[in-house]
């Protein structure tokens, strides 16, 4: 296990979060995807959800969730609790509670216990069927599925409806075992520094474990750029167009990467805003994201199906523009400031420091909030010249009015 400590006392509270990771694989992705709600149900010293609550409520209130994210192409299993470190027996309470979920899972015969099991795979199924319900995530969904075909970030983490009804309860616990065995742990905890918290937290999860399985990454074959068109119920069209730039997704790259993205498309103050939304008027909103894990720029726009073709221009004309040095300092400047301001912030979140440091570690990048604003800080024009120049469109996802697809 690789545990990571966050000193920090501005927090009242305690908050661990613990990872166990592994890669994005087609067959086994809803197997591992239904295994969080199975844990949170119950294990063998609190079997059911009250009981678990009850022992929380115990803990000054303490919270407890396991849930799937999906972070670059790993599915992680995250077991998260926040808590009010009052003493050293407050610490050990919480640790215990977390290696019981963890390591000692409710279960019946050979597999987790069927009752809870059902009940997850009708949640699971509920959940799937419910993305098209946010046309907007939809889209994005859909844009990098398309986008990603031959590479694990293109899989879905949360699953797919298709798998659910030949999982079993032998199934899903052979595969938690399996993960248990061989997936890389990370535990982050943050709150103040505590010697004793780190000899408790390493004695509470020593675990007897296999060698650690490799997190492979696949790589893309550049193309030309696809448009893939699919119909829906809707009265606002969608429009999504990924960017693959080449560029790494450490060191001097990201910076210049982050800083160019707020210049293009990231808020009200941006190229896309200024000149398609609000001069233009060709759109209800359009903005610009990066996914840092994979180099990938998006933009994502709602528009009239008949702007498609308008929209699509304008933003090809933004970047070109970028690309050949149209921009002012005053724009960079102000640029750095909102992105600075924003990565700040960050300091007052203790799920978002969690989350910061969680694509640290599995980057290998050792830049702390602090050290990642001193980088952008350095950063000009030339570099979001540079960067801009990078962008290469790879796909155009369009979500139509007309009758749903499939």
């Amino acid at each position: 296990m690789s545990l990571h400590l966050i000193n920090t006392d501005k927090f009242k509270t305690t908050v661990m979060c613990l990872l166990l990771r592994r890669p994005l694989e087609r067959e086994t992705v809803t197997e591992a995807a239904i295994i969080p709600g199975i844990l949170s149900r119950g294990c063998q010293k609190y079997p059911t959800m009250t009981k678990i609550n009850a022992e929380l409520e115990d803990m000054c209130g303490a919270v407890f969730e396991a849930q799937i994210i999906k972070k670059a192409e790993e599915q992680l299993i995250q077991l998260y609790m926040e808590f009010i470190a009052t003493d050293d027996w407050q610490q050990t309470r919480a640790l215990a509670f977390m290696r019981e979920i963890l390591l000692n899972p409710l279960t019946e015969g050979n597999g987790f216990k069927k009752e809870y099991v059902d009940g997850e795979k009708i949640n699971l199924k509920l959940a799937i069927e419910s993305r098209i319900n946010n046309k907007t995530e939809y889209a994005k969904l859909r844009a990098l599925e398309e986008m990603c075909r031959t590479e694990r970030f293109g899989i879905y983490g949360d699953g797919y409806i298709e798998d659910i009804d030949s999982l079993t309860q032998e199934k899903i616990y052979s595969r938690y075992s399996e993960i248990l065995q061989n997936a890389p742990i990370e535990l982050i905890i943050m709150g103040r520094e505590d010697a004793e918290l780190e000899h408790q937290a390493r004695k509470a999860f020593q675990l007897e474990r296999k060698v650690n399985m490799p997190i492979p990454e696949t790589t893309y074959t550049p193309r030309e750029p696809q448009t893939i068109i699919e119909h829906c119920n809707i009265t606002q069209g969608k429009i999504c167009m990924g960017y693959r730039t080449g560029a790494s997704n450490t060191g001097a790259d990201v910076y210049k990467l982050m800083l160019m993205n707020e210049v293009l498309g990231s808020g009200a103050g941006s190229r896309l805003f200024a000149n398609v939304r609000e001069k233009e008027n060709l759109c209800y909103y359009i903005n610009s994201f990066v996914y840092r894990a994979k180099a990938i720029v998006f933009v994502q726009s709602g528009v009239d199906g008949r702007n498609f073709g308008r929209v699509t221009e304008l933003v090809q004309q933004q970047i070109g523009e970028l690309a050949a040095g149209s921009i002012s300092d005053s724009e960079v400047s102000g640029a750095k400031k909102n992105l600075v301001r924003r990565i700040r912030s960050m300091l007052d979140s203790q799920a978002a420091c969690i989350d910061f440091h969680m694509s640290q570690y599995m980057l290998n990048d050792q830049r702390d909030i602090h050290c990642t604003i001193e980088q952008i800080e350095h950063l000009n024009k030339d570099d979001v010249c540079e960067m801009a120049a990078k962008l290469r469109l790879d796909t155009v996802f369009r979500l139509e009015a007309g009758e749903r697809d499939g």
